[in-house]
């Protein structure tokens, strides 16, 4: 496949989306286009995209959000084996890792590190991410509550996700 197919543009939302969920957080919407469209948030032409709630982020939060983009990497490297890993980074994916390479570098994570994360979940969630991109490419958009009926267990991993925070917190406070 290439990167332009959109099954892997489909795919690469996906990603995005299933990522967030996992980790305990939602989104507005995710969305494939027929043709490139201009995204004013972005400053950007794409052939889909992930609407988030909010913009501003912290510790696991931008964690997660980081991960959250390196995800299409790690997906478009899956799809896309014959090309590199850098011409991905550089074209399909150049928003998302230009993000994450800033937020690194900003808050002195490894990207690398993050990478490796980003995919790990992509693998574990690959039979989600394919279920959800083909859903996604027959309806062109789909909100988070429509992921979450479609994709149950990520929904309750996210949710067990947040509850182990929400204990370590307060593990944290009453110590």
């Amino acid at each position: 496949m290439r990167p332009n197919d959109p099954r892997v543009i489909a795919r690469h939302e996906s990603a995005h989306a299933l990522v967030l969920i996992a980790r305990g957080m939602k989104f507005k919407s995710i969305e494939v286009f027929a043709e490139a469209a201009y995204l004013p948030e972005a400053d950007s032409v794409a052939l889909g995209c992930i609407r988030l709630k909010s913009q501003d982020w912290l510790g696991e939060e931008l964690l997660t959000r980081i991960v959250c983009s390196l995800a299409s990497l790690s997906v478009e490297r899956m799809l896309c084996r014959d090309v590199p890993y850098m011409m991905l980074a550089l074209t399909s994916c150049q928003n998302d890792y230009f993000y994450a390479e800033e937020q690194c570098e900003l808050n002195g994570y490894s990207i690398d590190r993050l990478q490796t994360v980003a995919n790990k979940m992509v693998r574990r969630l690959n039979p989600n991410i394919r279920k959800l991109g083909d859903e996604l490419l027959r309806r062109g958009r789909m909100n988070c509550r429509e992921v979450m009926e479609l994709c149950p267990g990520v929904a309750a991993e996210g949710k067990a996700f947040l509850a182990s925070q929400q204990e370590i917190a307060a593990y944290e406070v009453a110590a």
